[in-house]
């Protein structure tokens, strides 16, 4: 399953920032890992909380004052982790990063704690064996967490079940928005295409020559994708980096998806819009043979009535 939504840009991956904007692809998978992270987070704090006042007490007879900031402790590590961004599971395949967030968060968490409770003239019926203790084992529970979810998303990736076949975009800025967010080889392996009419094919030229180049356009129905491309235009780099390819579809084919659209799916789009849906129909984009997921981008309606009159009447 994959939701589409474009709410706002984001830069995708391990260098996106906290609270940087929604994000354009999110996997069931994904979106449980987390949940599933964050309960897990929730779970170590008791759990740890016990296990290291058995060991330091001897005793199964919990105090009150003990119970009580153990309880406080719950909500206060699963809002610390969220806000230092733990559970960014780009994360997953740095030790190192998880090693830091982990173990800064539950700092952050009992220094909290700890302060709440001198405020409340209480601090001296803590013994600091116990903070220690309890601070360990958290730590090491939230830190195995992260390896057995970590090695779950590894598993899914690895038997392709984890993954978007393709992505299809049209011109800057909206192709390089899309980019940014969605090529990176992290939560979610995404294979991104570009569509372009092959009357003006200024994106493909660009790749293929490693720069902007001009081109003849011809008349087009995809006139939101017409045109040479603007000099200093960061997508072709962004294209080249992420290994995007761009195909062409002829003008009958983007007519053809148009139409289709609009009887078929109820959708009127314009010409640039229909691209994606031109090149599926036509071949020049082609379904993953072993079920992975192929996702099109339908983008704008902005098309005018005796055009899209002669398109359904062609």
């Amino acid at each position: 399953m994959a939701q589409i939504s474009l709410s706002g840009p984001t830069t995708f991956g391990a260098r996106r920032q906290a609270g940087a904007g929604s994000r354009v692809v999110r996997h069931e998978v994904i979106a449980l890992a987390i949940g599933l992270l964050r309960a897990l987070d929730i779970a170590a704090v008791p759990i740890a909380g016990l296990i290291a006042y058995v060991v330091r007490y001897q005793s199964l007879s919990v105090e009150f004052q003990h119970g009580l900031i153990i309880i406080l402790g719950m909500a206060v590590v699963a809002n610390v982790m969220a806000i230092i961004d733990a559970y960014n599971l780009a994360d997953l395949r740095t030790i190192r990063t998880q090693l830091f967030k982990v173990v800064g968060a539950w700092a952050v968490s009992i220094a909290l704690l700890l302060a709440i409770a001198f405020f409340d003239k209480i601090t001296d019926q803590y013994s600091r064996l116990w903070i220690g203790y309890w601070f360990v084992l958290g730590t090491t529970l939230s830190g195995m967490a992260r390896v057995g979810v970590g090695f779950y998303i590894g598993h899914r990736r690895r038997t392709g079940n984890l993954s978007i076949n393709v992505a299809i975009v049209g011109h800057e800025p909206f192709a390089q928005q899309v980019m940014q967010q969605i090529t990176w080889p992290g939560e979610i392996e995404v294979r991104v295409v570009g569509i372009e009419s092959e009357a003006s094919p200024s994106m493909s030229a660009a790749l293929a020559a490693g720069a902007i180049v001009p081109i003849d356009v011809e008349p087009t129905v995809a006139d939101g994708l017409a045109g040479n491309l603007e000099p200093g235009a960061v997508t072709v780099d962004l294209a080249l980096e992420h290994g995007v390819e761009v195909l062409t579809v002829s003008e009958a084919d983007i007519r053809s998806a148009m139409a289709f659209s609009a009887t078929k799916m109820g959708l009127v789009l314009e010409g640039a819009g229909a691209v994606g849906v031109a090149a599926l129909r036509a071949g020049v984009v082609q379904p993953d043979a072993h079920g992975k997921e192929t996702v099109v981008l339908l983008t704008g309606r902005n098309v005018a009535p005796n055009l899209l009159s002669e398109v359904l009447h062609s």
